[in-house]
């Protein structure tokens, strides 16, 4: 417990098969906050530690349950990536039967970035909020090691790929794939303007995710401006970002922005483009900020209530404007905490391993279904091309996973440890 702000006592009833005298056993509250509360006999009351809200979710970096949510949203982007790669006539029909079912939710790619957008939000803030003072140096330091070589490694693995392709069309799949993810401009510049975050539009194309990690970037850019409004003013700080996220798209219609958001070609409509998606971010970091209160609240709920909270989450979420459909996905977030069976499903080792490899799935899965179509159009239709690309980017994304970022990790880990420790000889 050295080194987290002081917590405050709860009392939890305790039921007399969960706890034997002197075992540290977890509360419903403290299985997701990671404090450990003991008990002194069976069928007594016992005292836990909560955390006090500003960092109540800080060792959530840890838990599987969030690994598991990490897992969905980047398998739902896959899915939705394959799904419109289809022929159009098969996609629309599809698309069109699904849409108005609650299946309509596993395949949503853009429920799913606004979900990562929520959660990077969320847990940027706890990261910070375990300091009273943070160490912003060591705060980007973190999240450059973190994201950038699996990036890099990525960008470049795909632009492999596209050089290999060339403009060869894939005549099997959709007009979409073969707009949006065929034949961009792979030349040294294009690639390095998106490694170095000073591309155009035309440089995502090089890897069509890697436009959310744009995105991020410039939140990263903002965020200690954005920790302090949290901090001081989160409710009026939500309401000054929803405002800004109206104006942004007339500002990003202003600057003669015709595409989507994501694809700002001016300064001006990159600025509007980032207003567009700022407030999903901002909405995690005050969920974080506040989830101590929001989970007792949801907690105490009977759970035809909690049903209708998830009605009305998956109905919010699906709004278009995107500071609507984050509050839904939010909604959604708080609701699904209190689930035992996600809890449970989140334990199972394949869906912990998704979870963990989320971010190498998200990088790799485009590249992934190019080349699987490339090489397989002749000999195969494009149902089983599509199966085999699913289960070769989580082969790929494994191998990401395991050979760039966990030993990029474990190398700044060490190095923390070494400095660490030659300060505590000075």
């Amino acid at each position: 417990m050295e080194g987290w702000p002081i917590a405050r006592l709860t009392m939890h009833p305790l039921p007399a098969r969960s706890c034997r005298r002197g075992q540290s056993t977890l509360t419903e509250r403290s299985t997701i906050c990671g404090m450990v509360g003991r008990c002194s006999a069976p069928g007594r009351n016992r005292v836990t530690l909560a955390p006090d809200p500003v960092v109540a979710m800080l060792s959530l970096r840890r838990d599987t349950t969030f690994d598991a949510i990490r897992g969905y949203a980047a398998l739902s982007v896959v899915v939705h990536h394959l799904l419109i790669t289809w022929p159009d006539e098969l996609r629309m029909t599809l698309h069109t039967l699904l849409y108005y079912t609650p299946l309509e939710a596993l395949f949503s790619g853009g429920k799913a970035v606004r979900l990562f957008f929520v959660l990077s939000g969320f847990f940027l803030y706890a990261i910070v909020a375990r300091a009273h003072d943070p160490d912003w140096r060591a705060f980007y330091a973190g999240r450059f090691i973190r994201l950038y070589p699996a990036f890099a490694v990525a960008v470049l693995l795909s632009a492999a790929v596209h050089v290999l392709v060339g403009d060869t069309e894939i005549a099997i799949a959709s007009a979409w794939f073969n707009g949006a993810a065929q034949a961009p401009d792979v030349s040294v510049g294009n690639v390095l303007g998106l490694l170095l975050f000073t591309g155009t539009a035309d440089s995502t194309r090089v890897d069509c995710v890697t436009w959310s990690l744009v995105m991020e970037v410039r939140f990263l850019a903002l965020f200690p401006l954005l920790w302090i409004a949290v901090q001081r003013w989160d409710i009026a700080t939500c309401l000054v970002v929803t405002l800004a996220a109206i104006a942004g798209d007339q500002l990003y219609v202003a600057a003669g922005e015709t595409a989507y958001h994501i694809t700002a070609e001016t300064w001006l409509g990159a600025v509007g483009g980032t207003l567009h998606f700022l407030p999903a971010f901002v909405f995690g970091m005050v969920v974080c900020k506040r989830f101590d209160t929001l989970h007792d609240l949801v907690l105490r709920l009977p759970r035809w209530q909690k049903i209708a909270l998830l009605v009305v989450g998956l109905i919010v979420a699906r709004r278009s404007q995107e500071y609507v459909g984050a509050l839904g996905v939010c909604i959604l977030l708080v609701v699904c905490l209190q689930s035992e069976a996600l809890r449970r499903l989140a334990r199972r080792p394949i869906v912990e391993r998704i979870g963990r490899g989320s971010y190498s799935i998200y990088l790799l899965h485009m590249p992934v279904l190019l080349l699987s179509l490339y090489l397989l159009q002749d000999h195969l239709p494009i149902e089983p091309i599509l199966v085999i690309a699913f289960v070769a980017t989580l082969a790929a994304a494994w191998l990401l996973h395991r050979t760039v970022v966990l030993p990029v990790l474990a190398l700044a880990k060490a190095q923390r440890r070494a400095v660490g420790a030659m300060c505590g000889q000075t």
